[in-house]
């Protein structure tokens, strides 16, 4: 089976809104990610200040939890979409989630700057950084999560799409309305 034009229109407008949405998150991130506060040493590399090691952590988890939340609603926004549910919208929506992720990732790693050379004894704020890639699945786990639980919770007990309601002549004789 072929998808139509529109399935491609829709699964396009998803991908890109969810694009959209990870360039947004990796801005707020970089933002909001804590830096680690080190010192400089004779032979160059830092050592955290031992009450500043717990930022990385810090860094990580807001990433997990905004993605999460992220996830969470998109997965909720797709199922709203009605004209076009189904397990083609789930499987696009987690793409694009995964993808939306990713570019989070790598926009927010690409922001925070890199340390210039200091002298040793020096005191640098280290930018954030994510110390695990696998954080990137917080988002697409939410949008999947977020979708099937629309489906299970539903009242109609069916993830496609609705048909239109019946106008016209069809539905007053299909209803016994019409006059005879």
């Amino acid at each position: 089976m072929r998808p139509s034009r529109r399935d491609v229109v829709i699964a396009g407008s998803a991908v890109l809104a969810l694009l959209v949405l990870g360039v947004a998150l990796g801005l707020i991130w970089y933002r909001l990610a804590p830096a680690e506060l080190s010192v400089v040493l004779r032979d160059g590399t830092t050592a955290a200040l031992p009450t500043e090691s717990n930022h990385r952590f810090d860094g990580l988890a807001l990433f997990v939890l905004m993605g999460f939340g992220a996830g969470l609603v998109s997965g909720t926004a797709l199922w709203q979409w009605r004209s076009r549910r189904g397990p083609v919208l789930l499987i696009v929506g987690v793409a694009a989630s995964l993808l939306s992720a990713w570019v989070a990732y790598r926009l927010g790693l690409w922001l925070a700057p890199s340390n210039s050379p200091q002298p040793a004894g020096t005191l640098v704020a280290v930018p954030p950084t994510l110390s695990s890639a696998i954080a990137i699945v917080a988002q697409p786990l939410g949008t999947a999560l977020a979708y099937t639980a629309s489906v299970s919770f539903s009242g109609d007990g069916r993830a496609h799409p609705k048909p239109p309601p019946e106008t016209g002549v069809a539905a007053e004789v299909s209803s016994g309305t019409g006059s005879a």
